[in-house]
């Protein structure tokens, strides 16, 4: 049966407990962490502003999934060099427990659904906020799999590889950077088993490994990748429980930004490379046409980094009319009218960016590098052209104050009342590890815990955490208050429209 992109022909995650025999099994680890309430937060404030957000416009429900576009890529070019794959997303079965059963996902789950699996390599995933669900992940891998090789890869093993060998003693090696090369090379290291290793992993650039000692071992980097002969990710491999999917295309790989705070910069080492923009197109079409895509995501960090490239890409969307739509994120006012319009013809409905504060002194802390005052005409442009315009902010940057702080809070309360601003995106500042605001925060802001699970900035429905960093005038539980006032300020306008809505005899949803 072939993939044609819809849910009936896809695998689904209780399938995972069936197990098989692959070359290669990739595993996704929970997100969310131990004890997340299955119906989400139970504080009103927090609560009323997403289900409001929610009911404001269906494309910003969370029911709708972007899957690990990393893991899924790095399974196509293992398939590619001729290895079987199988991708374990215990994400999406941690989602689908808490609908089928009312519950989370557990430690017995995970054992269920990897225990029936025999692979040479396990490859896994991890983000700063599920370490503590990665290092579990791997203990119970190592337990069911005692013969296998096992590799971490993301962002957090790519930051601080050698920290996360050291704290997870079931890891034998961590792939730092692109993985579509490293994978292949993994692979063919693993098929003798680990009774081979670390000899065979001496030498494999873009990797920290275990040496026989118990030292840690770094080797070479490795080389950049030609982006236009990576292979499209493998899609097929996402469970039926994650539908409907956001599809990624990305033009782009980096980001030129100076943001303090960021780990993308930090990832990326601030330089950014392109693919051709035809090819760019070309993945544009293919799901299109074979998975019936009508919406994407431009997957790009900052789409007009290289405002040129950027057009080619439009103009390559015009010139084929395919009918699709597509949503990216920009630089705040660094997108000209021109180029808005461009990326309208292109297709291009929805435009998110980072204002992040209304004091321009906290952004000049993180180096953000843009005016505040830029915010409400950049809005307004946006709004004039029929985009669905986004915003995210910030709250306990570095030298943050309850004026600063209020600063942000009118700035959004501007922005929507004047209806030029659609959505926020409202969080809080995480320090996260291998960022510079990490390595050295500075006076004007404390780290106050190195508790990986709690650093998720409160930007989801099922999840309302505590900060995990101070300014010298405010302390966490201030900046958690000043954000749930930020809920509360956008929550009255959402309101407000859906209110206006209804009256005008739209319903309460908007549709895609």
């Amino acid at each position: 049966m072939t993939w044609d992109g819809s849910p009936e022909k896809a695998q689904s995650v209780f399938d995972y407990f069936n197990g098989g025999s692959v070359d290669l099994l990739l595993v996704q680890p929970p997100v969310f962490p131990p004890g997340t309430p299955v119906d989400g937060v139970g504080e009103p404030i927090v609560r009323r502003y997403w289900e409001l957000l929610y009911s404001l416009d269906e494309r910003l429900s969370d029911q709708i999934t972007e899957p690990n576009i990393g893991l899924l890529t790095v399974a196509s070019a293992a398939r590619r060099a001729g290895l079987s794959v199988q991708y374990v997303d215990l994400h999406i079965l941690d989602l689908a427990l808490r609908d089928r059963e009312r519950r989370g996902i557990a430690e017995g789950d995970i054992r269920r659904a990897l225990a029936g699996w025999r692979s040479p390599l396990v490859g896994l995933n991890a983000m700063a906020s599920n370490w503590g669900w990665a290092r579990r992940t791997a203990a119970i891998a190592r337990a069911v799999m005692p013969e296998a090789l096992l590799a971490l890869g993301g962002v957090h093993a790519t930051l601080v590889g050698g920290r996360c060998l050291e704290e997870c003693p079931e890891l034998e090696v961590v792939a730092r950077g692109e993985g579509e090369e490293t994978i292949v090379d993994l692979a063919s290291a693993a098929q003798g088993g680990c009774r081979r290793l670390p000899d065979a992993l001496r030498g494999i650039p873009g990797t920290v490994y275990r040496a026989k000692d118990g030292s840690i071992v770094e080797n070479p980097p490795r080389e950049e990748i030609d982006l236009d002969a990576v292979p499209y990710p493998a899609y097929d491999l996402v469970p039926r429980e994650a539908y409907p999917i956001v599809f990624r295309v990305a033009a782009n790989r980096g980001c030129s930004g100076t943001c303090r705070f960021c780990s993308m910069r930090a990832f990326w080492g601030g330089r950014v490379r392109r693919r051709d923009p035809v090819r760019v197109v070309d993945e544009i079409e293919h799901w299109h046409r074979t998975a019936g895509c009508r919406r994407f995501m431009m997957g790009d960090l900052t789409f007009m980094q290289h405002p040129e490239h950027s057009r080619a890409v439009c103009r390559e969307l015009v010139r084929r009319r395919l009918p699709v739509e597509w949503w990216c994120q920009v630089r705040s006012g660094e997108l000209s009218r021109e180029d808005a319009e461009l990326l309208r013809a292109a297709g291009c409905t929805q435009v998110a960016f980072g204002v992040e504060a209304g004091d321009q002194e906290r952004l000049d802390a993180v180096r953000k590098n843009i005016s505040a005052q830029d915010a409400a005409g950049f809005c307004r442009m946006l709004k004039e052209l029929g985009f669905f315009v986004q915003a995210y902010f910030l709250l306990g940057l570095p030298g943050e104050t309850l004026d600063s702080a209020l600063r942000t809070v009118r700035t959004i309360d501007e922005l929507l009342a004047s209806d030029t601003l659609d959505v926020t995106h409202i969080s809080f500042l995480v320090p996260y590890p291998g960022t510079e605001l990490y390595r050295d925060p500075g006076p004007g802001l404390q780290v106050l815990s190195h508790d990986y699970d709690r650093y998720f900035s409160g930007v989801s429905r099922l999840l309302s955490m505590m900060p995990v960093i101070s300014t010298p005038e405010l302390d966490a539980h201030r900046i958690r208050a000043l954000w749930q006032l930020a809920l509360a300020v956008a929550s009255s306008h959402y309101a407000r429209r859906i209110e206006a809505r209804r009256a005008a005899g739209g319903g309460g949803v908007a549709r895609a």
